[in-house]
């Protein structure tokens, strides 16, 4: 496990590293021969667990770290 711990809090977090696959897709639109506007999406799928120590308590915690993102931009070429 991949430990943090921020200790004035009195917090540790422990994490297992874990396999995650992510597929994703772009396309770039040219106004011009030098400026494009870029447009991008992918999903990422995630499982990890971890545990956190707090305060004398304890957790188990199980995340879904499945998710989209998407993104955009201007290209410029000079």
């Amino acid at each position: 496990m991949d430990e943090c711990t921020v200790v004035p809090y009195g917090i540790s977090v422990d994490m297992d590293s874990e396999f995650a696959v992510k597929l994703g897709a772009g396309l770039d639109y040219y106004f011009t021969e030098n400026v494009a506007l870029n447009l991008e999406g992918s999903y990422m799928w995630s499982d990890t667990t971890g545990r956190v120590d707090a305060f004398g308590t304890h957790a188990q915690v199980d995340l879904d770290g499945d998710m989209w993102m998407l993104g955009g931009g201007l290209k410029c070429r000079f």
